[in-house]
C-alpha cells in the first residue's frame, strides 16, 4: 500500500468568497447545504452572480468538497447534481486527482477515523474550528489499489444508504407512536 500526501496527488483550491443572495445565476454551496449523509438539502440554497465567478470556480463532477470550517469536517464527492454551482469559502475543492486515486475513495478517506484524528490534532481552534490548507496539503493518505478503492467506496455507499433508511424508519415510528 502506497502513502502519499494529498498535495502530491491533487490540486487543492479554496471555494469562493463572494456575497450570496436568495436568487441569482449560480448556486453557491455552503456547509449547511449538505445533510449528515452528504446529500444536498435544496431548501435555502443561496446564489451568486456569474460575474463573481471564474471558469475554474465552477464545480465539476468528481470534485471533492471538504468542509474545513466549523464543528463538522466532512467531505463529499460532487456528482454534478446542480449544473452551475460553486463552493463557498467554507470548502476546499479538491480536483485533478492522480489516476490511481478515485474521488469517492478520497471523500471516504477524508472522513475516516485516521483523517479526522489528524484534523482534530492539527485544527486551528478559535471561534470556529478551521483546517488550514497547509494541514490539508500535509495529510498522508493510504492508497489502496483501484480495485480496493472501488470496494471501499461501494461499502461506504451501502453504509450511507443503510443509515438513511434507519433514519427514515425512526422518523416513521415517531410519527406513528406520537400521533395515536
Amino acid at each position: 500500500m502506497k502513502r502519499k500526501k494529498l498535495s502530491e496527488i491533487a490540486e487543492i483550491r479554496f471555494g469562493i468568497n463572494a456575497r450570496t443572495q436568495a436568487q441569482g445565476d449560480v448556486v453557491c454551496l455552503q456547509g449547511k447545504d449538505f445533510d449528515e449523509f452528504g446529500e444536498i438539502d435544496h431548501a435555502g440554497l443561496l446564489y451568486v452572480s456569474e460575474d463573481q465567478c471564474k471558469d475554474t470556480d465552477f464545480l465539476q463532477p468528481g470534485d471533492v468538497l471538504f468542509a474545513a470550517k466549523g464543528s463538522r469536517n466532512y467531505a463529499v464527492m460532487w456528482r454534478g447534481e446542480i449544473p452551475r454551482a460553486v463552493a463557498s469559502s467554507t470548502f476546499f475543492v479538491i480536483r485533478n486527482l492522480d489516476a490511481d486515486v478515485l474521488p469517492e475513495y478520497l471523500a471516504w478517506y477524508l472522513m475516516s477515523v485516521r483523517a479526522q484524528t489528524f484534523f482534530t490534532q492539527n485544527a486551528k481552534l478559535g471561534t470556529v474550528k478551521t483546517i488550514s490548507k497547509k494541514v490539508l496539503d500535509s495529510l498522508e493518505l493510504q492508497l489502496h489499489t483501484l480495485t480496493d478503492q472501488k470496494r471501499i467506496a461501494a461499502l461506504h455507499q451501502l453504509y450511507v444508504a443503510e443509515q438513511q433508511r434507519i433514519t427514515e424508519l425512526t422518523e416513521k415510528k415517531k410519527t406513528m407512536i406520537f400521533n395515536l
